[in-house]
């Protein structure tokens, strides 16, 4: 009999201008009761702290969680 393994379960946040919400957003993703999670999280170099308020989030929740999934994706990198 084969094992089941729980399914992955990814969010995805595209925070145009998040800055107000985006900790919010991470905390709620990382606080899921889902033991195989992930988050990816697309930067488009919005002009205000949003990229500055994901670092600081990931580093706060990620130390805790050495098993959660994230990916940071920057938008304008890759189009150059």
């Amino acid at each position: 009999m084969s094992a089941t393994k729980t399914p992955l379960v990814c969010v995805i946040i595209p925070p145009y201008k998040g800055s107000p919400y985006i900790q919010q957003a991470i905390q709620r993703v990382f606080t899921q009761r889902s033991p195989n999670r992930g988050l990816i999280i697309f930067d488009d170099s919005s002009s205000d702290n949003t990229l500055a308020v994901v670092q600081y989030c990931i580093k706060k929740f990620r130390s805790n969680e050495k098993q959660f999934k994230f990916r940071l994706i920057q938008l304008m990198k890759l189009l150059l």
